[in-house]
């Protein structure tokens, strides 16, 4: 990821993190959890989804 979608992915975490009254540690936390219950399914249209989620590595 380029240095400024890396800024405004970080400030977008932020800013939930602020709307919601908890840490930026805990948003992360739950965007991992959430990405690991959909990679996880098996059901094929929510698996076909994260499939097509472009990503690096």
């Amino acid at each position: 990821m380029n240095k400024k979608k890396q800024i405004v992915v970080e400030n977008a975490i932020k800013e939930i993190a602020r709307r919601d009254g908890v840490t930026v540690e805990y948003v992360k936390t739950q965007m991992q959890i959430a990405m690991m219950n959909g990679l996880c399914r098996a059901d094929p249209k929510v698996k076909t989804f994260w499939d097509n989620i472009p990503r690096e590595g």
